[in-house]
């Protein structure tokens, strides 16, 4: 089988997805013949597939080249790309993570929406509109999709209350984690508690709330002593260094910066905590949290909020430990749990829990999907008038059966 992927986050850039798309295009190219079509200028090329950097992350651009390409299933790694949908001939599955269908970006929209934001008194209201206009498109799309699957319960469950994708049509497939995380862990030798955190550290993107770790240790440095590593970087790096020495902490908080392979699995194997209290806004969601369980194959417990998906990569009291408030006195509260109950988490147990989450096993499952779809001319039918050239003339109302958009989503 032929397949092609459609992946504008894809490695040498960092992330969740670009992890996801490059593994499964090396564990479906094992049986299949894969392409990838990534970003321009990311062009790793591993033996097993073809990547072909042709995507602008914009539908409209894309088409074309998408369009020519020679495949028989398609699998979107972004949910935008499911306005094509119908313009692409062949039947298409959609991997919905969380942001990319609950904030598109890589839809264009009317050029009246550009129009009113150069307008004085209602500029305010472009952007709003823009965002309404594209979920719509990708609702759309998701609705007349081959197969919709989804990282998370939490992100099904978004889907069909949000998007009106029924539940029954939406596969959950959990993300995987790589073999490099599994690794001999040493005996805890005493000293102070040694925390880590590994995320991007973008101003824009501030949902992880290392600032909420950095305030939570803060609140405990009289009382217990704990060494916190944040490996990463971004541009939000330098207000989080002041923060560390504003709380009176820089002596035990480390900013590595991003690391090397080696560097990243020493830093898992000398820690005694992973966290990630992440928050978050109605736009703005952790689909799943595969960071939990990279920490777990590492024999690492983890301590992360109740927001997002990390209730599906989380077993509270078994593989880490669940918070309802992800404020700093929230994290506080949970790191001192962990340090009484600490003893109960085996290593041995944890990256027992993880191997359920192996690459191989989610690509399976990915395979299944993409199978049971190739070659099924008895979807419903799409014509090109229905495409995203054409939907952007359509009415404002919803098609007959299709729910509307929450345009405050």
């Amino acid at each position: 089988m032929r397949i092609g992927i459609i992946a504008p986050e894809f490695p040498p850039s960092l992330g969740g997805m670009q992890v996801m798309a490059l593994n499964l295009a090396l564990e479906l190219s094992k049986r299949h013949q894969v392409t990838a079509f990534t970003r321009r200028n990311q062009t790793p090329s591993p033996s097993s597939f073809k990547t072909t950097p042709l995507l602008e992350a914009d539908v409209d651009r894309d088409a074309a080249g998408l369009g020519s390409a020679n495949v028989d299933v398609w699998l979107a790694m972004n949910a935008g790309y499911s306005v094509l949908v119908g313009r692409l001939e062949k039947p298409m599955a959609v991997y919905c993570h969380g942001n990319d269908f609950l904030s598109p970006w890589v839809i264009g929209a009317p050029r009246m929406i550009d129009h009113l934001q150069r307008m004085p008194h209602v500029w305010r209201y472009a952007e709003p509109l823009r965002q309404a206009w594209r979920r719509r498109a990708v609702m759309r799309g998701l609705l007349r999709s081959s197969a919709v699957l989804a990282n998370s319960d939490y992100t099904r469950n978004l889907l069909t209350r949000k998007f009106g994708v029924p539940e029954a049509r939406i596969r959950i497939i959990y993300p995987g984690v790589e073999d490099r995380f599994f690794q001999a862990r040493p005996a805890r030798s005493g000293g102070p508690l040694k925390i880590l955190t590994v995320s991007r550290l973008e101003s824009r993107n501030r949902r992880k709330n290392v600032d909420g770790v950095l305030r939570a240790i803060g609140l405990l440095k009289n009382e217990v002593d704990v060494r916190y590593t944040v490996v990463g970087e971004g541009s939000d790096m330098p207000r989080l260094v002041s923060l560390a020495r504003e709380l009176g902490i820089a002596d035990r908080v480390n900013f590595t910066g991003r690391l090397d392979e080696p560097g990243i699995l020493k830093a898992y194997r000398e820690a005694d905590l992973f966290v990630l209290a992440a928050k978050a806004a109605p736009n703005d969601v952790e689909g799943f949290g595969i960071v939990y369980v990279e920490a777990n194959a590492s024999g690492v417990p983890v301590l992360c909020s109740r927001r997002g998906g990390a209730v599906d990569a989380v077993r509270n009291g078994e593989t880490g430990i669940l918070i309802d408030d992800a404020e700093p006195v929230g994290i506080a509260d949970g790191i001192r749990k962990f340090k009484d109950i600490s003893h109960l988490f085996d290593p041995v147990k944890l990256a027992s829990y993880a191997e359920g989450f192996r690459w191989n096993l989610a690509a399976g499952k990915v395979e299944a999907a993409l199978v049971s779809i190739a070659g099924d001319c008895n979807r419903l039918p799409i014509t090109r008038s229905q495409s995203i050239l054409n939907i952007r003339n359509t009415p404002a109302q919803s098609d007959k059966g299709i729910v509307d958009v929450d345009p405050t989503i």
